[in-house]
């Protein structure tokens, strides 16, 4: 499939390496130079890819039943949301793609095939993240402590997800490893401490001259971040 004219960004990474955050710093950041982006995620992405997270985070699903769900939403998500709008030239940003289903479901090559039937889109560059396992450690016991069931972390993939930090953190640098197109890896998490945005530029230039982000001039002014 010919590349289109917006930019598919997915950011990659196991629980509590702060991939929300950076999506959201990442986008901000851009936008100070005009660059502007949609976020999205996955599971989920619009009404009915919610319906399909709704089952995905509360039903004690095997994990065939999800790697099939799981792409079953990456299609969906892929024809009715990104190719036409990424056509238009909108850029979107999206926590998860495929190598979050093939970490935590395996079944890699019945991935494989199914995307390629379903000619799911394919990201212009992978951003994963990894955290330091004491911050895991203390996202997963925080995790443990809450006890309100409306909320939306508090879901049945929690558990497998953190249950073997080290091994998932192995499965991803495999997919990083394998994955033929542009990539970029980072150690993100280290704590908590906010990052201002000017040192967000500083430590991701790599990614931002990517997004062509050091060639345009500087439209908004940063907020005082002292």
């Amino acid at each position: 499939m010919s590349r289109t004219p917006g930019k598919f960004i997915v950011i990659e990474g196991g629980d509590f390496c702060g991939k929300t955050t950076f999506a959201a710093q990442l986008e901000r950041v851009l936008l100070y130079r005009g660059i502007s982006c949609d976020q999205t995620r996955l599971p989920g992405g619009d009404q009915i890819g919610e319906m399909m997270r709704s089952v995905l985070v509360n039903q004690p699903l095997d994990h065939r039943a999800r790697a099939y769900l799981f792409a079953a939403n990456r299609a969906h998500l892929s024809d009715a949301v990104l190719k036409p709008l990424l056509k238009l030239g909108r850029n979107f940003i999206c926590t998860r793609w495929k190598w979050s289903s093939n970490v935590y479901q395996g079944y890699v090559e019945l991935t494989d095939k199914i995307d390629e039937l379903t000619d799911v889109i394919k990201p212009d560059v992978y951003v994963l993240l990894e955290c330091t396992d004491e911050v895991m450690e203390r996202g997963l016991k925080a995790k443990r402590e809450r006890e309100d069931p409306d909320n939306d972390e508090l879901d049945l993939m929690d558990e497998e997800h953190t249950a073997n930090y080290q091994e998932i953190k192995a499965r991803y640098q495999s997919e990083f490893d394998r994955y033929e197109g542009k990539k970029f890896k980072y150690l993100y998490n280290r704590g908590g401490e906010k990052q201002t945005d000017q040192e967000f530029i500083e430590e991701f230039r790599d990614l931002l001259d990517w997004f062509g982000y050091f060639d345009r001039p500087q439209e908004i002014e940063f907020p005082n971040e002292a």
